[in-house]
């Protein structure tokens, strides 16, 4: 048969049709209705094309295509009956029965698949027999589909699955089914198939929502077994069970209720809030009436956790995030480990204003509550900080090549007032019997902080000196006095204004040395020792002299021995005491070697490890002038294993002072002593490595040719035309199997190797190492295993052993979570749903909360 192909464009508007009207009317028992079409129509057809003009129908056969606006019709064979819009698509057999040009239909972002497409035009209905579809990722099937309109879909005997195998693992079928695209998905009654094999029914109608964004709903629970049973058993948990309700777009709201049978319930309210590009928060409030454990009392405990950020303008910004509760909130409600464990619990609050040329203002609130002590830090009144631009005095004035065009200033004021309160416990004498008591203790603290700067850094040919200047200035409204009258001790606060300056002086000077040695074979062409010593010279003037008044002295009348105290302790106001003339030393080295690792690619240099050293030496101090010694080394061999290691040493020995029992830094040496050249005082030794291979191969690796799952039918067409021109059938016997396939196993693996060793004394010594691993390897394509662990060497014992095991089945998980041992010891088996539209779909155990 001779092929031929056609590029003919139909300009099916009035004017044309009724052009051709004219010419054929002779012809015709009646004129030809007004067509409806109000563009191009654009076809194809590789075997032939006719029109009938008695008819109005137009007939494309053999590997016909259709194009009009975003419609777009593909098949064996298409028929366009001109007069009333429809189109009629239709396949083919081929010698053994298969179906070849199985009609596919494209609608903008919506296609169908089915063996007879019928569809108007105009109206954009139409029906599709045994077809299938995609909507957002899912696919729909069924007997017989009715399209009504833009985004509604009625199918009859229909399924629906995320599965994307030509025979889908699981599917849900109903005799009955409306697709509303991007809303929901109607269907009654409601049967699960696993395998084609049915195991689970909804006799009645239901409906899935499929919207996407925020939309409200009801938050199913998720349940376990908190603990084993006994009388310490939680019972039953039901956690984050409410509802989530979207009020706007501006804020939504969730309401969600932990409750344990045996250990009461926590209510929860999570508000958020948002407005583009202006302001946007949380404001989260708890209350809990419950217990960790059966055989506590029951607390009530409350929190509120806010945060909130907005931006009044753009140089003006507010922050905030503020957490207040109850001691005992996380003891009672919550099973996270992290959560039971945080101590400290922390707020702050800022306002922040540019106030331009580098000039800015900002208000600080800042609180500390400590959940053991009952402690709380807090800043009743804002803690003010404004803080100058940098500015260059001698820039317009000295020459640029001058250092003294690179002189700046800067200055910063605080101020601020400091709330304290502290939960005291005493023992009371009550009724011959003696019981703790529990009062409050509070007090507040005031003050004005000044921080002007100076900074130069003038090059002296190959040495950069930098001079400094520090000068700070508190102000006080209190003043504090003691003396002792009558061999009692007498203190009087006295309020007004007071300065406390205090300054000290630098300098430092630096350079860098380097020492390079070629080579000339094994891919190294050159190593390098950058030496980078500082000196610096630092004094500070005595400021607890008596003469400058920031010191005062009593006699204890009890111990009879002096005390010194600053006036201005009330307030937290102390000046540095004793005078320093420091001499420090600071040597750099880094060790670098040059290589290059083709003859054509670029040397590239490599760090081999840098050692810092540091030590001082105070003219001023009457004994102990040298400080400590301390070296820190640090190096990444190959990229693989990171080396950390610090030490602190001393050159003065150590000796017994048995009247006060304890051991006191002399001034004779520690070699003196026969405590080695240098005593040491603490190290620190960190080894850290990351691992990981692509696998290892048990075979030559040989062509695979996908076959079953691991064949790719992302598109529906592929998957329908698999389905039935039965190129996928089941290989029972193996005969197109590809052979052995080769046997990889990824695998990472981490290593951290942490040790402290400290020597508070000649007689005492404190070590300290632990090893954390954490690794993992893909058993196959399917099978992955990861787990972590710490060995604690010093105890000889496990911390928190962890060991995950994931298994992915095509479009579902299954996951198991075990920790053998610790406060959260148990499992966590779940096995669910990979698709997010399916995220309830699951089963799952647990018999303690892992995480």
């Amino acid at each position: 048969m001779r092929i031929a192909v056609f590029y003919i464009s139909l300009l099916v508007i009035c004017s044309t049709v009724s052009a051709l009207s004219q010419e054929i009317q002779d012809s015709l028992s009646a004129a030809v209705p007004k067509r409806n079409l109000d563009t191009t129509m654009v076809w194809k057809a590789r075997t032939s094309a006719g029109l009938s003009l008695k008819t109005n129908r137009m007939t494309l056969d053999g590997g016909s295509k259709l194009e009009y606006q975003d419609i777009t019709l593909e098949a064996h064979t298409i028929a366009i009956q001109l007069d009333s819009n429809e189109l009629e698509a239709t396949p083919t057999l081929d010698s053994s029965g298969h179906l070849l040009g199985v009609p596919r239909f494209s609608d903008g972002k919506e296609q169908f698949f089915g063996e007879k497409i019928g569809y108007n035009i105009r109206t954009k209905r139409g029906v599709i027999d045994v077809m299938e579809t995609t909507v957002d990722g899912n696919y729909y099937g069924g007997d017989r589909i009715k399209k009504d309109g833009d985004n509604v879909f009625y199918i009859r005997d229909g399924y629906f699955t995320t599965c994307d195998h030509p025979n889908p693992h699981f599917y849900f079928k109903a005799s009955r089914m409306k697709v509303v695209d991007g809303k929901r998905i109607y269907a009654e009654p409601l049967v699960m198939y696993v395998e084609d094999v049915p195991i689970a029914a909804i006799p009645f109608g239901v409906y899935v929502e499929n919207e996407k964004g925020r939309r409200s709903g009801i938050l199913l629970p998720e349940f376990y077994f908190a603990g084993a049973a006994g009388s310490n058993s939680r019972g039953i948990v039901f956690e984050d069970f409410g509802y989530y309700w979207a009020v706007s777009d501006y804020f939504d709201t969730q309401l969600t209720a932990n409750i344990a049978t045996k250990g009461g319930y926590k209510l929860t309210s999570n508000n958020r809030y948002a407005l583009r590009d202006v302001l946007n928060g949380n404001l989260e409030l708890s209350y809990g009436y419950s217990r960790f454990l059966s055989t506590d009392p029951y607390s009530e405990d409350w929190s509120v956790t806010s945060y909130h950020t907005q931006s009044f303008d753009p140089n003006t910004k507010l922050t905030a995030s503020l957490r207040f509760l109850t001691s005992s909130f996380y003891t009672n409600t919550s099973s996270d480990l992290l959560e039971r464990q945080d101590k400290n619990i922390f707020s702050d609050a800022s306002l922040y204003r540019n106030l331009g040329d580098g000039a800015t203002l900002s208000l600080n609130y800042r609180r500390t509550q400590n959940r053991e002590t009952g402690r709380i830090v807090e800043s009743r009144s804002p803690n003010i900080v404004v803080s100058l631009p940098r500015i260059q005095p001698f820039e317009n004035i000295a020459p640029s090549s001058s250092w003294l065009s690179d002189v700046s200033l800067r200055y910063s004021a605080t101020a601020a007032r400091t709330y304290n309160k502290q939960r005291l416990e005493e023992e009371v004498l009550i009724q011959d019997s003696i019981e703790i008591v529990s009062r409050d203790s509070s007090w507040y603290t005031i003050g004005v902080q000044h921080r002007p700067s100076i900074s130069i850094s003038p090059k002296l040919g190959y040495f950069t000196v930098s001079p400094s200047i520090q000068y700070s200035e508190d102000w006080f409204f209190r003043k504090t006095e003691k003396l002792v009258a009558d061999e009692e001790l007498q203190t009087t606060v006295s309020n007004g204004f007071f300065r406390m300056p205090t300054w000290s002086a630098g300098l430092s000077i630096g350079t860098r040395l380097f020492g390079i040695t070629q080579f000339g074979e094994g891919g190294i062409e050159a190593f390098r020792h950058t030496l980078a010593p500082t000196v610096s010279l630092s004094y500070r003037p005595d400021f607890s002299e008596a003469d400058v008044g920031y010191y005062k002295e009593y006699v204890d009348p009890t111990s009879g021995d002096t005390v010194e105290y600053s006036v201005f302790e009330a307030d937290n106001g102390f000046a540095p005491r004793g005078e320093s003339q420091t001499l420090s030393l600071r040597l750099s080295n880094q060790f670098d070697i040059r290589v290059r690792d083709t003859d054509t690619a670029d040397a590239r240099t490599v760090r081999l490890f840098s050692l810092d050293l540091n030590t001082s030496y105070n003219v001023a101090s009457d004994s102990l002038k040298l400080g400590n010694i301390t070296a820190s080394l640090r190096s990444n061999i190959a990229g693989i294993l990171s080396v950390n290691a610090s030490g602190t040493f001393s050159y003065y020995g150590q000796t017994f002072n048995s009247d006060r029992g304890s051991w006191n830094i002399v001034r004779t040496a520690a070699s003196d002593l026969n405590q080695g050249i240098l005593r040491p005082v603490r190290a620190n030794l960190s080894l850290s490595g990351s691992f990981s291979d692509a696998g290892f191969t048990s075979t030559p690796e040989v062509e695979d040719v996908p076959s079953g799952d691991s064949a790719e039918f992302g598109s529906a067409d592929a998957r329908y035309n698999i389905r039935t021109e039965e190129q996928h059938t089941v290989d029972w016997y193996g005969e197109r199997s590809p052979g052995y396939r080769p046997w990889n196993v990824p695998w990472d693996l981490s290593v951290t190797l942490s040790g402290t060793y400290a020597q508070p004394n000649p007689e005492l010594s404190e070590t300290s190492v632990s090893m954390f691993v954490r690794g993992g390897f893909d058993l196959t394509d399917t099978w992955a295993i990861d787990g972590s662990v710490t060995w604690n060497v010093s105890e000889a014992e496990l911390v928190n052993p962890r060991i995950e095991l994931n298994k992915k089945l095509h479009e579902w998980n299954l996951n198991l979570v075990w920790q053998p041992t610790g406060p959260a010891a148990g499992f966590r088996l779940s096995f669910r749903a990979a698709s997010s539209l399916l995220q309830d779909l699951k089963i799952e155990r647990r018999t303690g909360r892992v995480y």
